[in-house]
């Protein structure tokens, strides 16, 4: 009973941990679309 209990906190932790940087990722992901990236060239130049 408690081993499992344990094994089920663990999972929690590392989703609560893992979703911050997925999110993070996503948005990284988002702000370096491929038209974007063209606009901050042309706008560089």
């Amino acid at each position: 009973m408690d081993k499992n209990l344990l094994v089920v906190f663990l999972i929690g932790v590392i989703l609560a941990l893992l979703l911050p940087l997925t999110e993070q990722y996503t948005a990284s992901e988002l702000a370096f679309t491929y038209d974007n990236l063209v606009q901050l060239n042309l706008g560089a130049k």
